[in-house]
């Protein structure tokens, strides 16, 4: 069976394939993981072909996006060929977060063919995602923190993991339901966190997709400015004093950061940052700020300048 899934989210795209494998008593080892490349012209061919001392009986492929168009898809003749075989050996999914083709085209091409479109999580399975995740772990939350965490999240399964993985290691601290308050992001906080570790990451292409989102959603571009601001200062002091060999704890009364995300995220995760691009980033903001306050520049004109131009 092919499953082709257009996802929001690929966390929760994972975890929705990874459901479905242990259904199908499919064990770890026998699951094959690749990108697509169109200069793999036996691909299909591969997966249609039985070898006993292959072991593979499922294999996620990423980057799909010839699903977004008939034509692109009938390219694929090998992948045709296969959908119309009796019986296919495996299970394959084929991942994208592009377009999908209509449900109509989509229907026409084969009964081996299924087709996943991941809706956005609302918020009552946000809710119920939250609420399960609490009872995996046994956290029983303050009912101020349970309701900073229910505001505050995006409905995105990745995101709220990683909020209820935080609080777990907060409570395991032995820190105050004040403090744990303070380890949850709120959504603009986690956009804007994303936007700029794809900037200083150089994905410009991702950064831009997060940016075309801000503006769809009629952010204040000055707002936005703002908040990156703050988190740059904050992260180049962090790792400046990180170099230095300052302790966790004075890192976070210097950033005013709680020392839980001090640990994990200026040591574990942002270590590999160019720390002059973040000061190159600081400065450059400040400018445009400038700018946009004396109207030299349109603020939205010279936002998007600024995120086209790192």
């Amino acid at each position: 069976m092919i499953h082709a899934i257009k996802y929001n989210d690929i966390l929760e795209a994972k975890r929705s394939i990874k459901l479905d494998l242990i259904k199908k008593d499919i064990k770890q080892e026998e699951i094959k993981t690749i990108t697509f490349d169109k200069k793999n012209n036996d691909l299909w061919t591969e997966l249609n072909q039985i070898d006993i001392f292959d072991v593979t009986k499922a294999t996620i492929i990423y980057g799909c996006d010839f699903l977004s168009s008939l034509k692109d898809f009938n390219d694929n003749k090998e992948l045709v060929e296969m959908l119309n075989q009796n019986e296919i050996p495996q299970e394959v999914y084929l991942l994208t977060d592009a377009k999908f083709l209509s449900n109509k085209e989509f229907k026409t091409l084969s009964s081996n063919f299924e087709f996943i479109e991941q809706k956005e999580m609302n918020s009552i399975e946000k809710q119920n995602l939250i609420n399960s995740l609490l009872s995996q772990y046994n956290l029983r939350l303050d009912k101020d923190v349970y309701a900073t965490l229910l505001n505050n999240v995006s409905c995105n399964y990745g995101v709220i993991r990683n909020e209820v993985d935080k609080l777990k290691n907060g409570i395991a601290a032995g820190l105050s339901n004040e403090e744990l308050k303070e380890l949850i992001c709120n959504y603009n906080e986690e956009v804007i966190f994303d936007l700029l570790n794809n900037l200083l990451l150089d994905k410009q292409a991702l950064a831009w997709k997060i940016y075309q989102d801000l503006m769809r959603h009629r952010q204040d571009e000055i707002a936005i400015i703002n908040a990156m601001s703050t988190q740059l200062v904050n992260l180049y002091n962090g790792l400046t004093l990180l170099k230095e060999k300052v302790p966790l704890e004075k890192i976070a009364e210097a950033t005013g950061v709680a020392p839980y995300i001090v640990n994990k995220v200026y040591k574990n995760t942002f270590i590999n940052y160019n720390i002059d691009k973040i000061l190159s980033l600081i400065i450059k903001l400040y400018q445009l700020e400038v700018d946009i306050k004396t109207q030299k520049v349109d603020q939205r004109l010279g936002f998007k300048q600024f995120i086209l131009n790192i």
